[in-house]
């Protein structure tokens, strides 16, 4: 059964009385206003908070570029990215949702043919974190679709160095290397 948080009432948070209030006064000290306050815990409390809006646009999202409705889909990842970065400020949070939303961003240009624009974003995804799974095989089917066959390589290779099952640039690589 999932409730609805109330930052006053710590049994809405399932933590308790001692956890809550020590993150009410962090944030309150700090001149913090409620909405931010709210957001904030729903970052530090994530089981209670399948409802958050950023949740609920990720999951449309993913559910559109499934459809096939990639433009749809990106403007959806993209609101969720403005929300997340009008409420957090912590790094952590901010580059696990951002590099995700951009690989998801970038691969929905892939599939729309716009290997250019996919490309910048997933570069931009990969700057995050270099290990990331997927951005490489993304990276390496845009600079396919581009016909830069020696990059596509390059990102298979650093895919299954991150990812070694990783069927699809596998498949890849080995369909590249016989060319």
């Amino acid at each position: 059964m999932n409730k609805k948080l109330n930052i006053f009432d710590p049994s809405s948070t399932g933590k308790n009385l001692f956890e809550i209030n020590y993150w009410k006064r962090k944030i309150l000290n700090h001149n913090t206003n409620l909405k931010i306050l709210e957001n904030n815990l729903y970052s530090w409390f994530p089981e209670h908070f399948d409802e958050h809006p950023i949740n609920m646009l990720g999951r449309e999202a993913c559910k559109l570029s499934k459809e096939g409705k990639y433009i749809e889909s990106n403007e959806k990842f993209t609101k969720s990215l403005g929300i997340l970065l009008k409420t957090t400020k912590d790094i952590k949070i901010l580059n696990e949702y951002h590099k995700g939303t951009l690989n998801n961003i970038g691969w929905n240009y892939l599939q729309m043919g716009a290997s250019d624009k996919a490309i910048e974003i997933l570069e931009k995804a990969k700057k995050i974190d270099f290990q990331m799974h997927f951005v490489n095989n993304n990276l390496g089917t845009s600079y396919e679709h581009k016909g830069n066959l020696n990059k596509a390589k390059q990102f298979y290779r650093a895919e299954l160095e991150c990812n070694p099952k990783h069927p699809t640039a596998k498949q890849s690589l080995e369909k590249l290397c016989q060319i």
